[in-house]
């Protein structure tokens, strides 16, 4: 019953699946998302980051504290800095104390400087089961940062290649999260120079 002139989606993956599920009214564009970048300057990159708001329910960081947990011990120079304030913060804090990892793990409140942040991590970690499109994969990787993320539609997997420019992992699996984590932390020179290509 669509009588508009134009169907708009912001992915390539999403236009796919609209015109597989039904036979579309109207033609079917992609408008992707921007973002803006500043310049970089070159810079020693350290630690793994998340910036996001610490609702923890669409947005499961509990879960990629528990990864880096399983690695921690294997790059005693990373620590996992979080960015964000949100109703999840108290929930995070008792589990930091709870693992004994408050020494590498670190709530860091909101920042004003999220490309900054990124400019200057080894590696975003964006878990999501809810966004379809979340614009701090974007800017993590325009400024050169690969980004770690959960595998969901729809966005994810439009701007992340794997082995790349990150990695895509299936959403709670925590073993996956730690894997992934390690093998960019393995060779952070390679994804780091991943993040340049298309």
């Amino acid at each position: 019953n669509f009588k508009g002139a134009a169907i708009l989606t912001s992915t390539q993956v999403h236009k796919a699946q609209l015109e597989a599920d039904v036979t579309p009214s109207a033609k079917v564009h992609v408008i992707p998302h921007f973002c803006e970048t500043v310049p970089m300057s070159p810079q020693d990159r350290r630690n793994l980051v998340t910036v996001s708001r610490l609702e923890l329910t669409g947005k499961p960081i509990h879960e990629c504290i528990a990864a880096f947990c399983r690695i921690m011990h294997d790059f005693p120079e990373v620590d996992y800095l979080i960015y964000g304030v949100g109703a999840g913060q108290k929930r995070l804090e008792a589990q930091i104390a709870e693992l004994g990892c408050g020494a590498r793990v670190r709530l860091m409140g909101y920042t004003k400087t999220p490309l900054a942040v990124f400019q200057g991590a080894l590696a975003s970690v964006y878990p999501t089961t809810t966004e379809g499109f979340g614009l701090s994969i974007l800017e993590a990787l325009s400024n050169g940062c690969p980004v770690i993320s959960y595998d969901v539609n729809y966005g994810p997997r439009e701007m992340i290649e794997p082995g790349a420019k990150g990695e895509l992992v299936p959403p709670g699996d925590i073993a996956a999260i730690a894997d992934a984590m390690r093998r960019v932390l393995l060779r952070p020179g390679f994804y780091h120079s991943g993040t340049s290509r298309g």
